[in-house]
């Protein structure tokens, strides 16, 4: 674990339960733990680790607010491995940008950047049973209605362009991207002239995918995102400037 560096560069060592919660994390990404294994109970970790209670009982709550533990309560109760989530990153990465003051016309700009990127990516790395099922997600959005329907049948689809990108970072960022403007961006109704647009774009975009044509992926969604911004820019201006907020979700 590297150490941190504070003022004027003065190397300083990070916190003994940040220490601690780099080891479990070790262990749980050796495969040594699994999800939905509980950790060994306080005592043992007490013995095993040489730190005092108070120090353990920090990393474990450090490790949950990273999603990386859920406390299962009741008898048999306590720390449990869990599958960290994008939410996760979503719900740090909102808090962020909310003191940041950003708001969610820089949320667009930063997605219409990054999913042409998904796109070149999944030209060379999406699998056939991917590219079906962004097939049939086309489908789902050429049939859907305005308003919430196709907005989710739309977020479905991009969801399953990021999966099929074959990068874990490129997905991470994408999903926790659509997290944060999610609420925001469900009360955009969308007119049946661009909603067919864009459901003839996703069906160019996945023969693209088939032909495994990396250019041509890119620039179909460049133009996808490209129409989107425009179309939110026209008809919601508002939105460029509403502030990103943070809003808890329950586990």
């Amino acid at each position: 674990m590297t150490a941190e560096h504070g003022e004027g560069g003065a190397t300083r060592r990070p916190k003994a339960a940040v220490v601690v919660a780099h080891r479990i994390a070790e262990l749980i990404s050796a495969g040594a733990l699994q999800e939905g294994d509980p950790l060994p109970n306080e005592t043992a970790m007490l013995a095993d680790l040489g730190v005092s209670r108070p120090t353990l009982r920090e990393a474990l709550r450090l490790l949950e607010t990273q999603g990386v533990l859920r406390m299962k309560s009741g008898p048999g109760g306590g720390p449990v491995v869990r599958r960290p989530d994008p939410g996760n990153l979503a719900g740090a990465m909102t808090l962020l940008l909310q003191g940041l003051g950003a708001g969610f016309g820089e949320a667009l700009v930063a997605w219409a950047a990054l999913e042409p990127v998904a796109a070149g990516l999944a030209a060379r790395a999406a699998t056939d049973e991917q590219l079906a099922a962004l097939e049939e997600q086309a489908a789902r959005m050429a049939g859907a209605s305005a308003g919430p329907a196709f907005y989710t049948e739309n977020a479905r689809f991009h969801a399953l362009l990021a999966e099929a990108a074959g990068n874990t970072v490129v997905l991470v960022v994408l999903e926790a991207i659509a997290r944060i403007t999610a609420g925001i961006g469900a009360g955009i109704s969308v007119p049946r002239s661009f909603r067919a647009a864009l459901a003839d774009q996703a069906r160019d975009l996945v023969g693209a995918l088939r032909e495994r044509d990396e250019a041509a992926a890119t620039a179909v969604m460049a133009g996808t995102m490209a129409d989107w911004q425009r179309f939110v820019a026209t008809r919601y201006p508002q939105l460029h400037t509403e502030p990103i907020r943070w809003t808890p979700v329950a586990d």
